[in-house]
């Protein structure tokens, strides 16, 4: 894997792709939405700006041909990951960020998709994923 790659193909805005990623993506093994492309995504502006900053996934069913975005999560939410769960349902670990950081209680957040990352349910905190070391950014 990896050993080549296709020419770069512009995603265009309307898919409501925009943004950047620390993330990898996933391809959901199990389910109805077997073979989907998933990757977690921030809305972000410098970091010198008011925000908003939210999470969102962008996927694919296409092998990447076309994009779709989910609805944003919490304000507040940024740096994420996401995996799939034995379940099938798609869980987003998130960084709490400005807004949500000062709700977080030094907790990481999280999210559940049932839909293959197409949107997500509420964005709670992880009682066991302490999120210690804060960027000095944070504040």
């Amino acid at each position: 894997g990896g050993l080549s790659w296709s020419k770069p193909v512009s995603i265009d805005p309307s898919s409501g792709v925009v943004g950047s990623s620390r993330a990898t993506g996933i391809t959901l093994r199990t389910g109805p939405h077997r073979g989907r492309l998933v990757v977690c995504m921030r809305r972000i502006c410098k970091n010198s700006c008011s925000g908003p900053w939210q999470s969102y996934t962008a996927y694919s069913d296409d092998h990447g041909a076309s994009w779709h975005a989910s609805p944003d999560l919490a304000e507040g939410s940024t740096e994420c990951q996401v995996t799939e769960l034995s379940s099938g349902d798609v869980y987003m670990s998130i960084r709490p960020y400005k807004e949500l950081l000062a709700r977080s209680h030094g907790r990481r957040a999280s999210a559940i998709s049932t839909d293959g990352g197409a949107s997500f349910g509420e964005v709670k905190f992880e009682p066991c994923l302490l999120y210690t070391s804060p960027s000095p950014r944070d504040s």
